[in-house]
């Protein structure tokens, strides 16, 4: 914080605006932070050297062209252009003068194209991070080439016939050109994960050598603009000749990825992990399948870290959504600033396709809806309806998305389901109606397996460490032969957990997880699957359910299927072991299958009045629980007659006026509408509710179905739950003292009279909500824990558990089984769910790898790898749904379980099969 806070002070030498991590001046300030210096040197003093070395290397870097004849950036020897049989790929550059512009091929065809010349009509450019205008010939020249079949050794010569009017590159080549973008876990330098010295010890074999990779800005250089822009080739005056030009992997990985004078990464180390793995792994595949294995892959990285989704959106497309998140990234007033200086130069460069891998600085924004227009469900799909518009690509180019990983909530944890489920413009999968010719790769599955365990350094004074031989004595070792094969070959590297050869190399944590390999690998999987036809499009999709709950007999079942189109040909869904044993859990939720039920309410005794019999049947509790609780009372209760029937005041509560029908997040729920803005029209007693209900002198006809009071009600009252409850993602509370010092026992918490309780509500959803300075007074509390309990960590001292809310713990994880052959048709695309904790109760919602908030978001939920204790890495891929022959993890989904048994997803995601 200091370093950014420093660097933001030098906004007029260099408007860095996050300090460039990836530069060598920043890994020089990271050794010297580790070092013993750090305790001679003030935290403002290292900021203020590294700050103003980060400024001098950047200068000398990248010194200004002269005013000469040139090609744009993406331009150099051992050029990628896009195959085609039709579309001629485009080059352009920068001319000093309006004289006629030709452009000669040479190679497997040669032949000669006229360029059209036309004045630059905005001349500024965009220094990294500067406003600094780029010196360059006010005329832009553009070429369109003959189209080619893949490969070739082609050179390029540009001439006006002056004599600064020649340019040339050579060893150019026609493949399949991939533009990667996103923010920083695609920016991620090979160099930081684990499958680095294995994919160099690789291509010594003569693996992909027709892999080329080219890197344009990085976690620090942005090229930020308000208009479209042209880019100059900084590689015809650069000081070195690693930036800005194309790079044969064959050669770039054969460099030693860390300069030990400089602190300099080379090419292939500081090249995206994501996008290179996808390169290397879509020739894997080609090879695997027997088609276009020798076509030449070409990969552009055009990613900034810490930058949200409308930095790359142009500012006519941020106008199709509501609720942008404007602020709050890397790019100051993210307005398009990324798209017209990192995008737009591409515009014309065609490609194959697009991979993105982005959104952990959108998660505490509205993940939205496509279909209402909404959010980052609305957002993406717009984002790249606009790049299929102004890129030189086919109609039909492939749009790849990797979804977020464990680890990448920012602290927004309860949005992180939401954000996956809008990575897919909200249909649950890829492709799809809004995004067709998309493709996508879940990787909630595959956060750092470490992260629980900080950098996981080689430390023997630790007895939990477990990143050397011999490892702590409490480190819990694994058995590999376990592991789900997808991921078995990663074990080794895990287990040595020293990317580059560097124990505990990492940047910034659990945030970048290091297994980027695999991510890779599924990218390229689900790209082959639409490109030939091979290989399984995504792993298992929810289709329905199917729910058989007997109350007379207290039993059970359900069948969940999915869908078998989008698998490959002969493969099926498999269930590996999950542990569903809460009580081993560091936390109450996982990525696992959760399960939300209610118990089934008693039947009143006869002669009871109304509200008597709404409290037996687990319906209301005076004060604070209410009629609102179960469908059963239309989850709003209106005073009956006393001498009514159970039937007769239920038939009540369903016919009074404020009786509405409306959607809340994931499920349809009946409630009293009305009620959300409700206020007494006389005051309340003294030290009382005015929200009583089911009372002939309540002051209330109703209470919305998301407050309670945490040990304020006796059973079965706490375990009864309604569809808002299970619909909330998010919980608050505030104290029971009302927050006024000296008091106890005060609105909204006196009609219980449980001193030190907790008034529980939902933030998300409908319901009560205290009044503000309520609210405050809970936010304070809450933090106030997590001090606590930060501080307990650092001393070692015991952590002081924060009170739970029942009404959280509603959820409960259920083994998933596969089916034998007879119990269902299609038992290779279905799997069923274990319901023996869930004897008389009723089953209202399901969800898989859909957490409510940070500590549901992992497949590793044990205590060992994920609690107090941290004895145990996080094993990969470790979720309980998975195709059988692809590895691919299930999509997630959040459904609703209606009343004839079957589930029913939020549009326009469709499960109800």
């Amino acid at each position: 914080a200091t370093l950014v806070v420093c660097c933001r002070y030098q906004k007029t030498l260099l408007q860095l605006v996050y300090l460039s991590l990836i530069s060598a001046a920043a890994r020089s300030c990271v050794d010297l932070t580790s070092r013993s210096t750090m305790t001679a040197l003030s935290l403002n003093q290292i900021a203020l050297v590294c700050c103003f070395s980060a400024y001098l290397i950047v200068a000398k870097a990248t010194p200004l062209p002269p005013n000469v004849l040139m090609f744009s950036a993406g331009f150099s020897d051992f050029s990628v252009l896009q195959r085609s049989k039709t579309l001629g790929a485009k080059l352009y550059g920068f001319a000093p003068t309006s004289k006629p512009v030709v452009v000669q091929v040479s190679g497997a065809a040669t032949y000669t194209v006229p360029a059209t010349v036309k004045p630059f009509v905005d001349p500024q450019e965009y220094h990294p991070d500067t406003s600094q205008e780029i010196p360059h010939g006010n005329y832009t020249w553009e070429a369109t080439l003959h189209p080619a079949a893949a490969g070739g050794d082609y050179t390029v010569v540009v001439t006006d016939g002056s004599s600064n009017g020649t340019a040339k590159i050579s060893h150019v080549t026609y493949g399949d050109v991939w533009f990667c973008s996103g923010q920083s876990n695609m920016a991620l330098e090979t160099f930081y994960t684990f499958s680095s010295d294995d994919l160099k010890k690789e291509v010594k074999t003569g693996k992909y050598k027709n892999l080329r990779h080219f890197m344009y800005g990085s976690m620090g250089l942005h090229y930020e603009a308000t208009t479209a822009q042209w880019v100059t080739a900084y590689n015809s005056v650069a000081s070195d000749n690693d930036t800005f030009v194309w790079h044969e992997l064959s050669t770039s990985a054969l460099k030693p990825s860390l300069n030990t004078t400089t602190n300099n990464h080379s090419p292939f180390a500081q090249f995206s992990a994501t996008c290179m793995y996808f390169g290397v792994e879509l020739i894997a595949e080609r090879t695997r399948i027997g088609q276009d294995a020798d076509v030449p892959i070409g990969l552009i990285q055009s990613a900034i870290g810490g930058s949200q989704i409308e930095s790359w959106m142009d500012n006519e497309t941020l106008t199709l959504c509501a609720n942008e998140s404007l602020h709050g990234g890397a790019i100051p007033d993210d307005s398009g600033r990324l798209y017209y200086g990192m995008v737009a130069p591409f515009a014309n460069y065609s490609v194959a396709g697009w991979v993105w891998y982005q959104g952990e600085n959108n998660v505490y924004g509205d993940m939205g809806n496509s279909i209402n227009a909404v959010g980052y469900g609305c957002e993406l799909p717009a984002m790249v309806d606009n790049w299929r518009r102004v890129w030189r690509a086919a109609p039909t180019s492939l749009f790849g998305v990797a979804t977020l990983a464990a680890g990448g909530s920012e602290g927004n944890g309860h949005h992180m389901a939401g954000m996956r489920w809008s990575q897919t413009a909200n249909y649950g999968v890829l492709p799809n109606n809004r995004m067709p010719h998309s493709f996508l790769a879940q990787v909630y599955d595959l956060g750092d397996p470490w992260a629980y365990l900080g950098d996981g350094k080689d430390n023997t004074s630790d007895p939990n460490h477990c990143a050397s031989v011999p490892a702590g004595a409490n480190c819990t070792m694994w058995n590999p032969s376990a592991w789900s094969p997808g991921v078995r070959q990663y074990a080794p590297q895990i287990r040595l957990n020293a990317p580059s050869g560097i124990p505990g190399n990492n940047f910034m944590g659990g945030i970048h997880p290091r297994l980027k390999r695999p991510v890779g690998a599924r990218l390229a999987a689900a790209a082959v699957a639409l490109l030939h036809g091979k290989g399984p499009v995504s792993g298992p999709t929810v289709t329905g359910c199917s729910y058989n709950g007997d109350a007379a007999v207290g039993t059970s079942s359900m069948v969940i299927t999915f869908n078998k189109t989008l698998l490959a040909d002969g493969d099926s869904v498999m269930v590996q072991q999950f542990n569903t044993n809460m009580t081993q859990w560091s936390g109450t939720d996982s990525s696992g299958l959760m399960v939300c039920a209610e118990f089934n309410a008693p039947t009143p005794p006869a002669g009871m009045a109304c509200e008597a019999k709404c409290a037996a049947a687990g319906h209301c509790c005076t004060g604070l629980n209410s009629c609102n609780q179960m469908p059963s009372c239309a989850q709003g209760c209106a005073i009956a007659n006393v001498t009514a029937s159970l039937k007769a005041c239920q038939a009540t509560c369903q016919q009074v006026p404020h009786h509405c029908s409306f959607n809340v997040g994931n499920l349809s729920l009946q409630t009293c509408a009305a009620c959300c803005q409700w206020t007494p029209s006389w005051p309340a007693p003294p030290g009382q509710s005015p929200f009583k209900s089911c009372s002939p002198d309540g002051y209330g006809e109703c209470l919305e179905g998301c407050a309670y009071a945490h040990g304020a009600a006796p059973a079965p009252l706490f375990p009864t739950i309604n569809a808002t409850t299970c619909a909330c993602q998010s919980w608050g509370s505030v104290p029971c003292d009302g927050g006024v010092k000296g008091q106890t026992n005060q609105w909204p918490c006196d009609p219980v009279h449980i001193p030190g309780s907790e008034f529980w509500y939902c933030e998300d959803g409908p319901g009560w909500k205290p009044p503000l300075p309520l609210r405050a007074r809970g936010q304070q509390i809450a933090r106030q824990r997590a001090r606590a309990r930060a501080t307990a960590r650092q001393q070692g001292l015991a952590v002081p558990r924060t009170p739970r809310n029942p009404y959280e713990t509603i959820w409960t994880a259920a083994p998933l089984v596969a089916l034998a052959p007879s119990d269902s048709g299609n038992e290779d695309v279905a799997v069923g769910v274990d319901l023996s904790l869930f004897v008389n109760r009723t089953v209202r919602a399901v969800r898989y790898a859909w957490p409510l908030g940070d500590d549901g978001d992992t497949c590793c939920p044990d205590a060992a790898a994920s609690g107090d204790l941290k004895t145990s890495a996080c094993i990969p891929a470790a979720c309980p749904l998975l195709s059988r022959n692809g590895q691919l993890p299930a999509n997630p989904f959040f459904a609703r379980v209606t009343d004839v048994g079957k589930c029913a997803c939020e549009p326009p995601q469709v499960c109800d099969a």
